[in-house]
């Protein structure tokens, strides 16, 4: 069970495992194998029936399992996770009451822009109607606060739809996505070259789009001509890792622009003293928001 092939490719996150058309698998390796493509140190779950083939490939991926008391820490320890590092948290829960204990912390989550990655068991399909032990359906549940939700309804597709999530949970604006595979298709052994290709999962900045020049000069002439500048800086400057580029700094020495940071935006740049709040910064100022959505603004 978990068995593997193929070594992670040195200094990269491979988009897509090495598949071999003479070794077999189960699902537990494929979702293991897919978690180191994608850098993953930390496996933040519940131990259960539904997820196990998962939690036993972990070891020979180099991945590490925090096993915690209860579904919700799972995903609030994804989600400081992820908050602090600015990669990926991921957690893993059992079916249908596993699931839910989980919903809060996937909930403040998505709410919060954060980039988690739940993986969670469920029923085998066979048994939909029928009270299966913890039936649930969770891509139902979850849909109202999530980008990205999936029923993994075939074998062959368990590694492309793990990748979409990642991939959708990573590119801007940034949420969860949650993945539920059945444990009939879990526990499937199969050859790993009759999984599909596809959902490659790009790094930020591959994706990071070149402004407008023109745009971008029309900003600083406003900026430098008022008299009271102001950066709302955003989490997407955190998530972007734009905040380490020499250019940003060099731009608030040299203007001296005062940033009001949201809460992954602090630290970025040392505190300013000013003792305004958001609400009567905003108000007076002269801004541009940078990396955020108006309706984040804090008070």
């Amino acid at each position: 069970m978990g068995k593997t092939a193929g070594a992670p490719v040195a200094g990269e996150r491979a988009a897509e495992s090495v598949a071999s058309a003479a070794v077999k698998i189960d699902g537990g390796g494929l979702v293991a194998r897919v978690l180191r493509s994608q850098g993953l140190k930390y496996l933040f779950a519940v131990n259960g029936g539904h997820t196990w083939p998962i939690l036993a490939a972990l070891r020979d991926n180099g991945i590490k399992l925090i096993h915690m008391r209860h579904e919700q820490s799972c995903a609030y320890a994804a989600d400081g996770w992820a908050r602090t590092t600015g990669t990926p948290g991921v957690c893993s829960v059992t079916a249908g009451c596993g699931l839910t204990n989980a919903v809060t912390g996937l909930c403040a989550a998505g709410l919060a822009g954060s980039a988690v990655v739940c993986i969670a068991g469920q029923h085998p399909t066979t048994e939909d109607g029928l009270a299966s032990f913890q039936e649930a359906y969770g891509n139902e549940v979850c849909r109202s606060f999530s980008k990205f939700t999936k029923r993994v309804v075939d074998w062959s597709t368990i590694e492309v739809d793990l990748r979409e999530a990642f991939r959708d949970a990573t590119s801007p604006p940034h949420g969860v996505a949650l993945v539920e595979i059945p444990t009939n298709i879990l526990y499937q052994v199969g050859l790993e070259s009759d999984q599909r290709r596809g959902a490659k999962v790009y790094a930020p900045g591959e994706l990071r789009s070149g402004a407008d020049p023109h745009s971008v000069e029309q900003a600083i002439e406003i900026l430098l001509t008022a008299k009271r500048p102001l950066v709302a800086a955003g989490d997407g400057i955190f998530w972007s890792g734009a905040a380490a580029e020499p250019s940003i700094r060099r731009a608030h020495q040299n203007t001296g622009v005062h940033p009001a940071r949201r809460a992954r935006r602090r630290g970025r740049r040392p505190p300013t003293g000013n003792p305004w709040g958001m609400e009567k910064i905003v108000h007076r100022a002269r801004r541009r928001r940078i990396g955020n959505r108006l309706s984040l603004l804090e008070r």
